[in-house]
């Protein structure tokens, strides 16, 4: 049986030939493993403690034994990074999703959440004129791509080089965008910016796509521009503090919508999120948490899973709630406290 932990699979890299995905049925289960560790690794921020994949009857299977017990989240953030290969998490786990027992109606866990959520959201300034921004997506991105993986590395490392006059606010934008995990080990060569001009670009806020100041930058390595939102209008940006009011409820972090929508009434809110198979692509089942700055939504998901591996499957769904108050300036928040997108 072949077992990588974490920390060998931080130091590893994949067979050129093994980077195949699915692999075929006669691929070296060594090399199958590595390149889920890799692909868990640069796709997610999840950490697991062992991992080891192994044929059965033609299928691949991921025994992964998780870090953190009981995080239902982090379960199915692996099988979907593992997918079509079926997941079996290892019973010391001890993660829910291998009880056969656990089924229903939604996780009891969800209404703590919720509120913990709210509570990051007190000192959200709801009735100032005009609203704050509230981004949902990066402040800094490339249109296009780059045109090396040395050019993409450097630009997530915030490995930058400055070929042309630049505001010393934006270059310090730049490179503070770096990944939770920063790496001591790769030194690529810095990503070199040859022109920079102002100008406007589209942002992802929680009312949605937003026109806004941006800086253009230019470089050879890129394919298309690195635009930067204006550093004035970034550090006026409302975000919730860094530091929570209080210790999460549980352990993990769950997280549902990507985004939504609300009608003109400003009070039928439709809450997109990732679901079960089993559920009916739109539903009114569902409860809500509302606070003068904030609102959470809490679908309920009968789900039974049953021990053993199987297919990781996710699909959009849809529940529809009416709000006691019009939504207004307050924020449509996610059960981890981060803001969702809310389109009128």
């Amino acid at each position: 049986m072949i077992v990588l932990d974490m920390d060998e699979a931080n130091e590893r890299k994949s067979d050129p030939q093994a980077r195949l995905w699915p692999p075929s049925a006669e691929a070296d289960p060594y090399h199958v493993t590595e390149m889920l560790a890799e692909r868990i690794r640069t796709r997610t921020d999840i950490k697991w403690r062992a991992l080891r994949c192994e044929c059965r009857g033609g299928r691949w299977l991921a025994v992964v034994e998780m870090s953190v017990p009981n995080d239902d989240h982090d379960a199915t953030e692996i099988a979907l990074t593992a997918s079509p290969l079926e997941i079996e998490l290892d019973a010391s786990s001890g993660n829910p999703r291998s009880d056969p027992h656990r089924s229903g109606k939604h996780s009891d866990d969800a209404r703590p959440w919720a509120s913990w959520a709210l509570e990051q959201w007190s000192d959200f300034p709801v009735e100032r004129v005009p609203r704050p921004i509230i981004l949902v997506g990066p402040s800094v991105y490339v249109q296009g791509g780059f045109r090396t993986s040395d050019a993409k590395l450097a630009f997530t490392l915030g490995s930058i080089e400055a070929r042309t006059r630049l505001p010393a606010d934006v270059l310090h934008m730049l490179q503070r965008t770096r990944p939770r995990r920063s790496s001591t080990i790769l030194h690529p060569t810095p990503l070199r910016v040859t022109h920079s001009t102002r100008g406007e670009a589209e942002f992802l806020t929680d009312r949605g796509p937003r026109m806004l100041p941006a800086w253009r930058l230019d470089s050879r390595e890129a394919i298309g521009s690195i635009w930067i939102l204006d550093p004035q209008l970034d550090e006026s940006c409302w975000r919730r503090p860094e530091v929570p009011t209080r210790e999460r409820p549980l352990l993990g972090a769950p997280s549902r919508s990507l985004r939504s929508w609300i009608e003109p009434d400003d009070r039928t809110i439709h809450y997109c999120f990732v679901g079960s198979p089993d559920l009916p692509r739109v539903s009114k089942h569902a409860e809500t948490l509302e606070t003068k700055c904030a609102i959470a939504v809490i679908p309920k998901e009968p789900v039974y899973l049953p021990a053993g591996p199987r297919t990781a499957a996710g699909i959009p769904r849809e529940v529809v709630v009416t709000l006691k108050k019009p939504l207004g300036a307050r924020v449509l928040v996610d059960l981890d406290a981060t803001q969702v997108e809310c389109n009128r």
